[in-house]
């Protein structure tokens, strides 16, 4: 009689692990396939598209310490005097 409960205890062991770790396995399937396409998801890229359109200029900026280009007068050197050779 002692034998066969040490064989049912065996076997109830056996078999609860049987059950935990298929548990685990369904479980980790489960959560793998989420994380997928959680990381797919997140890997596509989103952008919005805009289409600019040119409207005619009314006003002209002139940024601080920056002249306006003048071909007809050559820059003068930074800290120097311009020549006329």
């Amino acid at each position: 009689m002692n034998s066969l409960r040490g064989k049912g205890l065996a076997i109830l062991a056996v078999v609860l692990c049987v059950v935990y770790f298929g548990y685990r396995f369904y479980v980790g399937g489960i959560d793998a396939a989420v994380l997928k396409d959680a990381t797919v998801d997140s890997a596509i890229q989103r952008v919005s598209v805009i289409n600019p359109k040119s409207l005619p200029t009314s006003e002209s900026i002139t940024l601080p310490g920056i002249r306006p280009f003048n071909p007809g007068r050559p820059e003068k050197p930074r800290g120097g005097r311009l020549t006329n050779n």
